[in-house]
């Protein structure tokens, strides 16, 4: 870069020079009058309370949910009792089926 070529080159805080690729920063603090921190303070606190707020009302609500349609869908099979419900299953060998027959 040619900004960067001669940087190495003399300080210029000691020969007091500044050139057309010397830098010049300003900074400034960012000072907040003490009357105004108690609603900068409020009106940050708001936004992330909602946002909690939103979020576990949300997760509340999609669980109520899951409950109450698994609630649903044990009071329909209860309700519908047919007999496949009292039906069992089990493997019979070729002798026991021999001497069912």
């Amino acid at each position: 870069m040619a900004v960067f070529d001669d940087f190495d080159s003399a300080d210029p805080l000691q020969t007091n020079s500044c050139n057309e690729d010397s830098f010049f920063f300003v900074q400034t603090p960012c000072i907040i009058p003490k009357d105004l921190h108690f609603s900068r303070m409020l009106w940050g606190l708001l936004p992330g309370s909602l946002a909690v707020f939103i979020y576990l009302f949300v997760v509340i609500y999609i669980d109520f949910i899951k409950t109450v349609q698994t609630n649903k869908f044990v009071d329909f099979d209860v309700k519908t009792i047919t007999a496949g419900d009292y039906t069992i299953e089990f493997d019979l060998d070729h002798t026991q089926y021999d001497k069912f027959k």
